[in-house]
């Protein structure tokens, strides 16, 4: 064996495993924080002003008035949409890669929906359409049933853990309400 290959190896698989955890902890803050926009959150634009002395202490100012918040919001929209695609096409290069067994270092990172890609599109202004069907019934069976993890069904069908958790509360709202519904009878 020559250890200057394995400990190149060692290093090489270490800077690999970095850079996939960054780009999987990006794609899920990106996602997430999209998510919130589209769900009626508001940005609030603060400015962390420095103490001009030593006495002072750290103060912030809202900018909010002075910006138009409706550009500046999809400004922070296109940013949080290309940073989610840019970390998802890294990390589908990654998987790609590992299913073909290459060995090559130089990752090739597809280009957005190429080859069929299934990426979140943009549709109209403020607004994310991610292509994909979501099966109720299956989700209830490997949640409820088989006792799978939210993490474990986002393996097994690709979904977002952001859309598995909003079906499982719908499912579950569904169960509160037909529980009641058969109580009062």
């Amino acid at each position: 064996m020559n250890f200057s290959k394995a400990l190149d190896l060692i290093s090489n698989t270490d800077k690999k495993i970095k850079d996939m955890r960054e780009a999987q902890t990006k794609l899920q803050h990106s996602l997430s924080a999209l998510a919130e926009i589209e769900n009626g959150a508001t940005l609030i634009v603060l400015l962390a002003c420095k103490p001009t002395n030593e006495k002072e202490e750290e103060a912030e100012m809202s900018i909010n008035e002075l910006l138009n918040m409706e550009e500046l919001t999809q400004n922070i929209r296109d940013a949080l949409d290309h940073e989610a695609r840019r970390n998802y096409l890294q990390l589908l290069a990654y998987e790609q890669n590992r299913e073909s067994g290459a060995t090559d270092p130089q990752l090739e990172i597809p280009e957005a929906d190429a080859d069929g890609l299934e990426t979140p599109e943009r549709t109209r202004p403020g607004e994310i359409k991610v292509r994909h069907h979501v099966n109720k019934s299956e989700l209830a069976d490997l949640y409820f049933k088989q006792g799978k993890t939210v993490k474990e069904i986002v393996r097994e069908t690709g979904l977002g853990e952001s859309t598995i958790f909003k079906h499982i509360a719908a499912i579950k709202a569904e169960k509160e309400k037909t529980a009641k519904e058969c109580a009062r009878r």
